[in-house]
């Protein structure tokens, strides 16, 4: 397969953000990368983000060390988590295609209504932004009321109710993506392939029926967990159970959630 070419790319990392062992971490972790020793880079870019690092970058230079090791499972959760940082980065969206087109399972776009309308704002704003820009204009919408309500009798009452409709019509818009993006996150959140491949069973458990093999880097959407064994469904709309450990959450909580549930 096709390897990244030249040396990591650092997007920005803001090191009077991160504490001053981090920074000497995160140093050592990008001269070990340099020096090709990727395993190393990862287990130090893995250290200050168990220590509470969120940084959009670092999730992306974790994501690269794993790409170049050759674990594209890993590389495609941490790109995608670096995605909800910092979502509208060149370099990290053909990244994250290069993967994809890369995966042995070739998955085309989300079937599911909410996850379809989610993915539009995906790769432009983060959920934070998205909340904020429709907040701002449902304020902006009933201010536009209150005046057309007490300068209903002027000349530019017309213009006023065009605004009005037209602010309306954008966030009714926003609404809606906003509300997807969090039902999304919270009902069918995504998840990654990270094991090598993976048995889709019919039930909880080795002895159902096996469906279909995934490998690293599939993507799907949880649906249920029992037993350490997760209900995922697939974006072409197919579903079965995989084990837990087989599969990695792209936000950090879920996937800390899931692989803390009791046997």
């Amino acid at each position: 397969m096709a390897r990244l070419v030249g040396l990591i790319v650092i997007l920005g990392l803001s090191l009077g953000l991160i504490a001053q062992d981090d920074s000497q971490i995160i140093a050592a972790a990008e001269r070990a990368y340099i020096l090709g020793d990727y395993e190393q880079a990862i287990a130090l870019y893995e250290q200050v983000i168990a220590q509470g690092a969120t940084d959009g970058a670092l999730y992306y230079n974790l994501g690269s060390a794993y790409y170049m090791a050759e674990n594209y499972g890993r590389a495609l959760v941490n790109y995608l988590r670096a995605q909800m940082v910092m979502p509208r980065d060149g370099d990290l969206q053909k990244a994250i295609a290069r993967i994809r087109s890369e995966r042995v399972d070739l998955q085309g776009d989300d079937s599911g209504f909410f996850e379809g309308l989610a993915a539009i704002t995906l790769s432009s704003t983060t959920q934070d932004e998205l909340e904020g820009g429709t907040f701002a204009l449902w304020t902006l919408w009933f201010m536009l009321l209150t005046v057309l309500i007490i300068y209903r009798q002027r000349a530019w009452h017309n213009v006023l109710l065009t605004g009005l409709g037209l602010v309306g019509i954008a966030a009714i818009t926003g609404l809606a993506l906003t509300v997807s993006r969090w039902y999304v996150e919270t009902y069918t959140p995504q998840a990654v392939v990270i094991a090598k491949e993976t048995s889709v069973m019919s039930g909880p458990d080795m002895d159902y029926l096996e469906h279909f093999v995934l490998h690293s880097g599939a993507e799907v959407r949880i649906h249920n967990v029992e037993n350490r064994w997760t209900l995922v469904r697939l974006p072409d709309g197919r579903r079965g159970w995989v084990w837990a450990e087989d599969i990695e959450a792209v936000n950090p909580e879920i996937n800390q959630a899931i692989h803390q549930r009791p046997e």
